[in-house]
């Protein structure tokens, strides 16, 4: 049963991977430039929010509470948890998730980028053929 919905929810998110691509296509390929550039922008804030809250996660506190056999509450536990002082550990860790949470918004680049060169090239043959008229 968890395997089926394991795989579910990756075939689901690929759909949507492969649907903001098209997305992404179709946006590049307008007239107006701002619109190819929406999607970028919004993958580079999920991958700083997600950085913003890799370094928040390093600390934190949890409560453990023990019951007897008749389900009333017997203790209660507090255990703080503090990150590790390891600078370079804690940088390193923060630079990974940001690159691989960036990787989409390379994606999305490549595909503006593209499409806009195509589009500025058009732009320049049509006005060749103007000043040929």
């Amino acid at each position: 049963m968890n395997g089926l919905i394991v795989s579910t929810i990756f075939i689901i998110a690929i759909l949507l991977f492969i649907g903001t691509i098209v997305l992404q296509v179709i946006l590049s390929k307008k007239e107006n430039k701002w619109l190819g550039l929406i999607l970028p922008i919004i993958a580079f804030l999920f991958a700083l929010l997600v950085t913003f809250n890799v370094v928040d996660t390093n600390n934190y506190t949890e409560h453990q509470i023990q019951y007897n056999e008749e389900g009333e509450i017997i203790g209660e536990i507090t255990i703080k948890h503090e990150g590790s002082s390891d600078t370079s550990s804690t940088a390193l860790t923060i630079a990974t998730t940001f690159l691989i949470y960036n990787i989409p918004t390379m994606i999305y680049l490549f595909i503006y980028f593209g499409s806009r060169e195509k589009i500025n090239l058009k732009n320049q043959l049509d006005k060749m053929t103007i000043q040929d008229l």
